[in-house]
Formats: structure tokens, C-alpha cells, sequence
């Protein structure tokens, strides 16, 4: 038998008379690659959101595996990053996590970021929130 890491049973997601998602059940084995797809409004980022703990469920649970504290272990980037004024964490660690992205010149404002060069960072934030945790 594999190690489960991740197992979603019958998640829902309403928005008052809207039902986003309807009783989504699935496992994620240790070493496995799993998509999630589906057309425009199906869910998908609904979905993600309730499993990094940005949103809750109307009903279901998730089950981690390896760890108690649900969340907090999970770095990701849905939809677009979203960067925030006062977060704080190791400044050594964030400069290792921004040359790993391939990141470091920081002579440019934000604002003159291109999508790729957002989506890296983005990749960065979720990757150091794993860490602050």
C-alpha cells in the first residue's frame, strides 16, 4: 500500500446560491503527478485555494498525510502572485530562494516586471511561504 499524502473527500464550495465545486473527492499517493482540468469556471482555482487554506469549504474535509498542520506546508501560486507589504522571514533565505528562481536583479520596480518575471516571483513567494510555517 502507498503512502497517501493528500485526500480530498467530498469538498463543496457555495457562494450563496452557487454551487463552485460539488462533492470533489480524489487522493494524491507520495509520487504522483496529478492535473487538474476543466473549463473556465469549473473550479479549479476554487479548489486550490480551499486546499492551501486561502478559502474553506462549505463541506468535506482534506487529509494531509504528513503533517498537522494542514496548510501550512503548501506554497503555491494560483491564478496571479500576490505579493504583501509587511511579510517577514529569514532575508538570507529569501535572496537563496530569488537566485534559485533565477531572480536577482533587483534594480527594477515592480511595476515594470513582465509576466515572467512576476511568475518567478511568485514562484519565490510560494516557495518562502513554505518555509516562514
Amino acid at each position: 500500500m502507498s503512502f497517501k499524502l493528500i485526500k480530498v473527500e467530498n469538498i463543496s464550495k457555495e457562494y450563496k446560491e452557487n454551487v463552485i465545486l460539488g462533492d470533489i473527492s480524489f487522493k494524491i499517493n507520495a509520487g504522483e503527478i496529478c492535473a487538474v482540468i476543466g473549463k473556465n469556471g469549473a473550479g479549479k482555482s476554487t479548489l486550490f485555494k480551499i486546499m492551501t487554506g486561502q478559502i474553506t469549504a462549505t463541506k468535506g474535509q482534506l487529509l494531509y498525510s504528513y503533517s498537522e498542520k494542514r496548510h501550512h506546508s503548501i506554497g503555491a501560486l494560483i491564478e496571479r502572485p500576490a505579493f504583501f507589504r509587511e511579510m517577514r522571514t529569514n532575508t538570507e533565505k529569501i535572496a537563496e530562494i530569488l537566485k534559485l528562481v533565477e531572480h536577482t536583479n533587483n534594480k527594477i520596480l515592480f511595476s515594470e516586471f513582465s509576466l515572467g518575471m512576476k511568475q518567478r516571483l511568485g514562484l519565490a513567494l510560494a516557495l518562502i511561504l513554505t518555509q516562514i510555517y
